[in-house]
């Protein structure tokens, strides 16, 4: 199974390097560039299905992915971002300056941070785990893509790559697309390989 995690194409907080979270964003001049970057990456490219966080960027970018692809995009209530709380809106830069601290367990530990007002990794990974499963089990031998923007892109990255955390130092502004192979062995667990697909 091959799994096309794609990034939604960019807004105007990942231009400025903001903390979007959940928050509901057009998609700016950039995202539009990048969409029609993917668009042409993916074109003979063969999915089962095209799956889509509900944000308004992944909701236009797989509106535009879609008919390329020929598929009808699934929106999954269960795949909307990270709820970053009383951090949205920030810069990065603001968030490092003002909260060191919680700053140096996002970047070490980031399942334990839950920000003012928001959601934990750990509850995100948490809701996002059954819609894998059945994911795994319904596409095992298949190509399927998530659109989904980062946090919670690497958090299903790290769930689907079966690594210890999410790599929160690697966030993506948008438009990009990460492969991953998947091979379930013969006790039912699953090995996978990763590679990355230039934007």
């Amino acid at each position: 199974m091959r799994v096309y995690l794609i990034r939604p194409g960019a807004t105007c907080f990942d231009v400025e390097n903001r903390i979007t979270g959940d928050l509901d964003l057009p998609i700016c001049s950039e995202g539009v560039a990048q969409i029609n970057s993917l668009r042409d990456q993916l074109a003979h490219t063969h999915l089962a299905a095209l799956y889509h966080s509900p944000n308004l960027s992944a909701q236009r970018t797989a509106e535009a992915l879609g008919p390329a692809l020929k598929l009808r995009p699934k929106c999954v209530a269960d795949l909307r971002n990270v709820n970053l709380g009383l951090w949205q809106g920030l810069c990065w830069e603001d968030l490092k300056q003002r909260h060191p601290k919680a700053w140096r367990q996002w970047i070490e530990d980031p399942s334990g941070i839950q920000p003012p007002q928001g959601e934990s990794f750990g509850e995100a990974g948490e809701r996002i785990s059954d819609f894998l499963d059945t994911l795994l089990k319904r596409y095992r031998d298949e190509s399927v893509a998530l659109i989904t923007p980062d946090p919670l892109a690497q958090i299903l990255s790290c769930q689907l790559r079966g690594c210890d955390k999410p790599r929160l130092t690697e966030l993506s502004i948008g438009g990009t697309i990460e492969l991953i192979d998947l091979e379930i062995d013969a006790s039912g667990r699953r090995r996978q390989r990763s590679q990355p697909v230039d934007s």
